[in-house]
């Protein structure tokens, strides 16, 4: 869920769409990366103004100047053998299934507003875990203005649904949250602008009447907001970078008390965006400062890469990782996540292409840590245009220095897209 939202990512061994200048680059602007529901980049981001173009050309149903499209996903059906992330020995297994059925909707007012967003309704089954089934959904609008000089974004969605809770306890679980985003660029001079966005999350998390659950997670409902600051140079159309000041506060509504805490990022951004090589990347050193405690702020370097490479039409090879501070249901206010690894892409034939990922990295806390390796493959066969068959598979293992946190999980899911 993006905070700063539309950074539509192109599936995994596509090539980009034709690029626009400056402005293209200049609207590919990510989530704030340490919003804790925002996931770290995992493909190629395709620029705003070329989603809004695309968008028109393909939705599949044209009421006037109204277009829509049909969403329909089905992620399962698939078996998680250690549902709540518990130590091993105590795992417990369960058959599953994920659907979501919906509407996108793009509707042009004029030629430079345009209204987008998306309606769907969500639902999570279980065999045996009965108290884990959960009817949800998710509404959201966005007015999106393409001016000649100045571009934004203003939106607002709601959501209900269940989702992983975060890799410290990849558990799924039901969650309800509300978030409102806005961003602005301006063009400074032919090769310079202006960026600056700002965002409001509410996390809440549902508590379920069955004392056979282990775990809830009201202790990390909490309200987050920020907002970013930065210039974008373009040394070409493809190749932008600049400096970046963000701030985000962390706030929660829940007992223990003392974890409130913020989060100011000193930052450089970089983009290279060509057909066959793409990178993106932010770093710098940020500020971590828990606000009722007598500790002292803490400084920590944190980043988040993600590159591609097309090393011909049916090889890919990508690199991507990250750090950063991510709230956490261990007592403090947040652990620090670490990921790097790689992934490649092989197009087997005209319809069918086979991935995979692995990653190392650490969930780091005050006084030990859990080392994580994460491991995934997915084979998917293109039916019809938009609609394609996949199955994956994924195993993660965490050590930790405390032996009592040892687990590993390992996960197989069946999925449709139409």
């Amino acid at each position: 869920m993006n905070v700063f939202p539309h950074e539509t990512a192109s599936c995994f061994l596509s090539r980009t769409l034709r690029k626009l200048p400056l402005l293209a680059a200049l609207l590919a602007l990510p989530a704030l990366a340490q919003f804790s529901v925002t996931l770290p980049q995992r493909e190629r981001s395709v620029p705003l103004p070329e989603t809004i173009r695309k968008n028109l050309e393909e939705y599949r149903w044209r009421f006037g100047p109204v277009r829509l499209d049909p969403l329909l996903n089905f992620n399962g059906p698939g078996y998680d053998n250690n549902v709540f992330a518990t130590v091993e020995g105590n795992a417990v297994g369960d058959w599953t299934f994920q659907g979501s059925a919906g509407l996108n909707y793009l509707i042009p007012m004029g030629s430079k507003l345009y209204l987008t967003g998306k309606g769907t309704a969500d639902y999570t089954w279980y065999l045996d875990l009965t108290g884990l089934r959960y009817l949800g959904g998710t509404g959201s609008g966005h007015l999106i203005g393409l001016f000649n000089r100045v571009r934004m974004d203003v939106g607002a969605e709601l959501s209900e649904r269940s989702d992983k809770v975060n890799q410290e306890i990849p558990v799924t679980w039901p969650l309800r949250t509300t978030q409102v985003t806005g961003v602005v660029d301006i063009d400074i001079l032919q090769r310079l602008a202006l960026y600056a966005g700002a965002g409001k999350v509410q996390v809440r998390y549902q508590s379920l009447d069955d004392p056979n659950f282990p775990g809830q997670f009201r202790g990390l409902d909490r309200d987050e907001s920020g907002y970013r600051v930065g210039l974008k140079y373009a040394f070409r159309e493809y190749f932008t970078i600049g400096p970046e000041f963000e701030f985000i506060e962390t706030r929660y509504k829940e007992p223990p008390a003392g974890r409130d805490f913020n989060n100011t990022g000193y930052l450089v951004r970089l983009r290279y965006d060509q057909d066959r090589f793409f990178v993106e990347l932010q770093g710098g050193l940020r500020t971590l400062e828990r606000i009722d405690s007598l500790e002292g702020a803490q400084d920590e370097f944190m980043y988040r890469y993600f590159v591609s490479y097309f090393v011909n039409r049916n090889l890919e090879l990508q690199a991507l990782g990250w750090r950063r501070p991510i709230p956490s249901v261990t007592g403090a206010s947040y652990y620090l996540e670490t990921r790097n690894g790689g992934g490649i892409g092989v197009k087997l034939g005209s319809r069918t292409t086979l991935s995979g990922v692995a990653q190392l990295g650490s969930n780091s806390y005050p006084g030990f840590s859990d080392d994580v390796q994460d491991y995934s493959a997915t084979l998917a066969f293109k039916v019809f245009r938009q609609t394609a068959l996949t199955v994956g598979i994924q195993q993660t293992n965490y050590s930790s220095s405390d032996v009592a946190r040892d687990r590993n999980i390992f996960s197989f899911r069946a999925g449709l897209k139409l």
